[in-house]
C-alpha cells in the first residue's frame, strides 16, 4: 500500500487561505475587470507589475502603502488591500502625475522651461557696455511712452481729438489742452465735444434734464434740515429783490453751494462722465442759483411762495454754475475737460482749474 500524507480538516483549510491571499496579491487574474463608465475609478486585478488589455498596475516600494494604475494617458492611485476592487483616485494635480510617472512607471518628464545658468564673473563684465548719450535719451523716451497709458472717450467728436495732445497732459496739474470756439460756453463746449448724448442745455439746468444721463452722485440730493432751510431761504431772498439779474447775492451763495459740495465727488468716475462743477470764480452764482431753482417753489392759495414738496424731501437742484466732461484716463486719473472763456482745460478729477469741485455726475 502507498503511503499517504493525511491532512486534517484545519490544515487544509490553512493552506487553501494561504492560497487565496498569495493570488491575490501575486498574480493577475484572468479577466481583469474595468469599467469604463467610471473612468476615474477602475475596476483592476491583483496589484503587482502587469501589463494587460492597455492597462499598467504597479505596486508602491515598501514603505509606499499605495498601488498605481496607468490607463491610457491616465494614472490613478488607491491605497493596497487584499481585494482585487480597489478604491481607484484619479490623480489630476499636475505634481501628483508628474510623481507618479516618474518614480512609479519610470518615465521621463517634458521639460517646461530651460534655466539659464547664471554667468561667470568675465561674462558679466564683457555684458555691461556704457551706452552713448544719444542711446541713453532714446532708451528714456521709449521707457516714458510705455509708462503713459492714456485712454480717450471713444464719442469725442473727431475736430476736438484731432487736436488733443496726450502728451500734455497731466495726471496733478491743470492744463490748458486748446482752444475752444469763438463765445462757446461751457454747456455748449460740452455738446460739441460729445457726439454721444442730446443737447445739455445749460450748466445749472442739466443737473435735472435725464437726456444727459442717469445722476450716479449729486450734492444737492441728500440736504439736511439745516441745509433745506438754508437754500429756500435765500432763493426766496433773491426772489423777492433781484430774481437772479444781479450780483447782490453772489458771494453768499458762493459761500452756501461751496459748504454743500464735498472736495472730491463720492464715486468713481468713468470715460464720457459729464460732470457739474462748483467753479468758485464764476460771476453767474446768483444767476445759477435762481433760475435752477424756480421750479422747485410754487404759489399757494393767497399767492406766497412756498417750497415745493420736492425739496421738503431734501431733493434740490443744480446749484453748480459750470459744467464739463470725462474726455480721457490718464494712468487711471479721470481728466476732466471744460471751457472757461474760450480755453479748453484738461484737470485731474481733483485738481480742476480755479479750485473747481465736481458737484453732481450723470453718466449715459
Amino acid at each position: 500500500m502507498e503511503n499517504l500524507f493525511l491532512i486534517n480538516e484545519e490544515e487544509k483549510n490553512r493552506i487553501l487561505n494561504l492560497h487565496e491571499s498569495a493570488t491575490k496579491r501575486h498574480y493577475l487574474s484572468e479577466q481583469p475587470m474595468l469599467d469604463l463608465g467610471q473612468p476615474s475609478q477602475p475596476e483592476i486585478g491583483p496589484q503587482l507589475l502587469q501589463n494587460t488589455s492597455g492597462t499598467m498596475v504597479k505596486q508602491g516600494i515598501p514603505p509606499d502603502p499605495y498601488v498605481y494604475a496607468k490607463m491610457g494617458n491616465n494614472y490613478y492611485y488607491s491605497k493596497d488591500t487584499d481585494t482585487d476592487t480597489p478604491n481607484w483616485t484619479l490623480a489630476v494635480k499636475e505634481k501628483a502625475i508628474n510623481a507618479i510617472k516618474s518614480k512609479i512607471f519610470n518615465q521621463e518628464i517634458p521639460v517646461n522651461k530651460t534655466i539659464i545658468p547664471p554667468k561667470k564673473e568675465d561674462d558679466k563684465k564683457k555684458t555691461i557696455i556704457p551706452k552713448k548719450e544719444d542711446d541713453k535719451k532714446k532708451t528714456d523716451k521709449v521707457d516714458k511712452t510705455k509708462v503713459n497709458k492714456v485712454i480717450l472717450s471713444p464719442f469725442i467728436n473727431p475736430k476736438f481729438k484731432s487736436k488733443i495732445d496726450v502728451s500734455k497732459l497731466s495726471t496733478t496739474d491743470s492744463v490748458k489742452i486748446f482752444s475752444a470756439l469763438p463765445n462757446t460756453d461751457c454747456a455748449q463746449f460740452v455738446n460739441d465735444f460729445d457726439d454721444s448724448r442730446a443737447k445739455i442745455l445749460n450748466a445749472w439746468t442739466a443737473h435735472d434734464v435725464p437726456s444727459v444721463g442717469d445722476t450716479i452722485f449729486s450734492s444737492f440730493t441728500n440736504l439736511n434740515s439745516d441745509q433745506i432751510d438754508d437754500v429756500t431761504d435765500l432763493w426766496k431772498d433773491i426772489n423777492s429783490d433781484s430774481k437772479g439779474k444781479g450780483n447782490t447775492y453772489s458771494s453768499e451763495v458762493a459761500k452756501l453751494v461751496s459748504s454743500i459740495v464735498p472736495k472730491t465727488p463720492r464715486v468713481s468716475l468713468k470715460l464720457n462722465d459729464v460732470v457739474g462743477l462748483f467753479y468758485p470764480g464764476s460771476k453767474h452764482h446768483e444767476e445759477a442759483f435762481y433760475e435752477a431753482g424756480k421750479r422747485f417753489f410754487r404759489k399757494n392759495m393767497v399767492g406766497m411762495t412756498v417750497n415745493g414738496e420736492t425739496i421738503k424731501k431734501g431733493i434740490g437742484w443744480g446749484m453748480n454754475t459750470h459744467v464739463g466732461i470725462v474726455g480721457a484716463i490718464d494712468n487711471g486719473v479721470p481728466i476732466v475737460f471744460h471751457n472757461i472763456g474760450g480755453q479748453v482745460y484738461a484737470d485731474p478729477y481733483n485738481n480742476i482749474k480755479g479750485g473747481s469741485r465736481i458737484a453732481w455726475v450723470k453718466r449715459a
